[in-house]
C-alpha cells in the first residue's frame, strides 16, 4: 500500500527481544518517542531498539482494528509478521513507511519568578527529571502583558512554553514533563490516583492554608521588607485580585495556625513508617506537590517555625530540595514570543476526543480556573481529553499557539 494512507499499525523491537504494538499517523516519529521512554510505559523496563513492521491501513478505525487484531497475536505469530516484511524488496519496504515529517524540537521555557511557590514545584520537577530549560522572569504582579500574549489571559504562575504550545498550569505541566521524559517517573506505575490525588490536594487544601500563615500582617511585612510603600501595597492589591471572584476562599489565620499541627503530625508519622525516603516509597509528583508550601513558610522567619518540630518532615524535605532545578539558562521574554512566532504548534494528541456535553471542535469557548485567578482564555476547541483542553488563538506577537489547561478545577463555557 502506498504511503498516502495517514494511519499505519507498527511493531517496535525493545531491547529485551519483546514486541510492542502501536498505531499512529507518524509511526517514524513515534518511534522516536518510544526511543525516548515516551508514549508507553512498555518501554520502561526495555528501552525501544528497533522499528521493525509498519502495515498502512485506510484509516484510524481500520488501524485501530488492525492493532487489536496484532497484539491478540501469540509471539511467534507477531515474529512471522516482522520475518515477512524484512524479506520484502527493499523498495516495497520503504514504499510502507509514510514520508519522514518534519518535527522541530523546542526547548523548554518556563515563565515564572524566584519566590512563587508553584514555580519552585515546576523548578524542582526540572531538575527531578534532569532537564535543561530557559528561565523567562515574569513580573510578580500585573500586568504581565508578555505572558498574556502567549497565555490570552491566564496569568498565574507558572507557565510552560514548547514552541507555540502553552502549558497552564502546574499539574499539567507536570503531565507534559512526564511526556518529556518518562524516566524517573513522577507517576509511579499502580499509584497513578493515589499520587495525583495527594498533589491534587496539596495544591488546593495545604497551599491556601500556607498562603494564609504567609499573609499573616508580621510575616507580610516581613517579606516585603525593603520596597518602597506603594509597591507594597501594589503587591497586596494583586494579591485580593487574584483570589476575587472565584470559588477558593482563603482561611483565617487563626484556624490554620490550630490545623496546621495536625495536618504536620500526620505528615511525620507517613514518612516515620514509610518504607522509602518519599511519600510513596519513591519519588512522585506528591512529594513535590506537598513540598512547596512548606517550603513557601519556610522562607521567612515567621513561618519557618512551624517546621521546626517535625524532623523525619524537615528530613523529607531536604531530600526534595537536593533534587535542584535541572539546567536553566535565562531568556528574555521578547526572545520566548519570537520562538512562538516563528514556531507551529505541536500536532494534536492521537488518542481520541472526549468532548464534555454540548461541545465539539471548532467551537468558540473560553476556558478558566474555578479557584482563584479566574481570568478566562478564549479561543477555538481543538481538543479535550480526560485530562487537558487545548485552545487555539491568535496574538498580533505570539501568532497562532495552542494553549493547555487542565480539565480538573477548570470550568468550559461556549462565548
Amino acid at each position: 500500500m502506498s504511503s498516502a494512507c495517514s494511519w499505519w499499525v507498527y511493531l517496535v523491537r525493545a531491547a529485551n527481544g519483546a514486541l510492542y504494538c502501536g498505531m499512529s499517523n507518524d509511526p517514524q516519529r513515534r518511534f522516536a518517542q518510544h526511543c525516548r521512554g515516551q508514549g508507553a510505559r512498555f518501554f520502561h523496563a526495555s528501552p525501544a531498539q528497533a522499528l521493525v513492521y509498519v502495515e498502512a491501513c485506510a484509516d484510524k478505525s481500520a488501524a485501530l482494528r488492525r492493532e487489536r487484531a496484532i497484539k491478540a497475536l501469540s509471539k511467534a505469530a507477531k515474529e512471522r509478521l516482522v520475518r515477512d516484511f524484512t524479506a520484502r524488496p527493499a523498495q516495497d519496504y520503504s514504499e510502507s513507511l509514510p514520508p519522514p515529517a518534519e518535527h522541530t524540537m523546542h526547548e523548554l521555557i518556563l515563565h515564572h519568578y524566584d519566590a512563587s511557590p508553584f514555580a519552585e514545584k515546576t523548578r524542582l520537577l526540572l531538575g527531578y527529571k534532569q532537564l535543561s530549560w530557559r528561565s523567562v522572569e515574569i513580573p510578580r504582579i500585573m500586568p504581565k502583558p508578555d505572558l498574556l500574549a502567549l497565555t490570552g489571559g491566564y496569568r498565574k504562575t507558572p507557565v510552560l512554553q514548547v514552541g507555540a504550545d502553552i502549558y497552564c498550569d502546574s499539574a499539567l505541566i507536570a503531565r507534559r514533563l512526564e511526556a518529556e521524559k518518562a524516566t524517573p517517573a513522577l507517576f509511579p506505575e499502580g499509584q497513578e490516583f493515589v499520587v495525583a490525588s495527594l498533589a491534587q490536594w496539596a495544591d488546593s487544601t495545604l497551599f491556601l492554608l500556607a498562603v494564609s500563615l504567609a499573609f499573616q500582617p508580621e510575616v507580610l511585612a516581613s517579606r516585603l521588607q525593603g520596597l518602597p510603600a506603594a509597591a507594597a501595597q501594589a503587591f497586596i492589591d494583586d494579591r485580593r485580585a487574584l483570589f476575587a471572584g472565584g470559588a477558593a476562599r482563603l482561611p483565617a489565620a487563626e484556624h490554620s495556625l490550630q490545623h496546621w499541627p495536625t495536618l504536620m503530625q500526620r505528615l511525620e508519622l507517613q514518612l516515620q513508617r514509610e518504607d522509602g525516603e518519599f511519600l510513596c516509597g519513591r519519588p512522585s509528583l506528591a512529594d513535590f506537590a506537598v513540598a512547596h508550601p512548606l517550603w513557601f513558610l519556610a522562607g521567612a522567619p515567621q513561618t519557618a517555625s512551624l517546621l521546626a518540630a517535625y524532623p523525619a518532615v524537615n528530613a523529607w524535605l531536604a531530600r526534595v530540595l537536593a533534587f535542584g532545578h535541572g539546567s536553566p539558562r535565562a531568556m528574555s521574554s521578547a526572545e520566548a514570543l519570537a520562538v512562538a512566532r516563528e514556531a507551529t504548534p505541536a500536532p494534536l494528541p492521537e488518542r481520541a476526543s472526549q468532548w464534555p456535553a454540548g461541545f465539539q471542535a471548532g467551537q468558540a469557548v473560553h476556558v478558566a480556573a474555578c479557584d482563584y485567578g479566574v481570568d478566562p482564555v478564549q479561543g477555538e476547541l481543538l481538543h479535550a481529553d480526560d485530562e487537558c483542553l487545548i485552545l487555539a488563538r491568535e496574538d498580533d506577537r505570539a501568532g497562532r499557539v495552542h494553549v493547555h489547561l487542565p480539565r480538573l478545577g477548570f470550568v468550559l463555557r461556549a462565548q
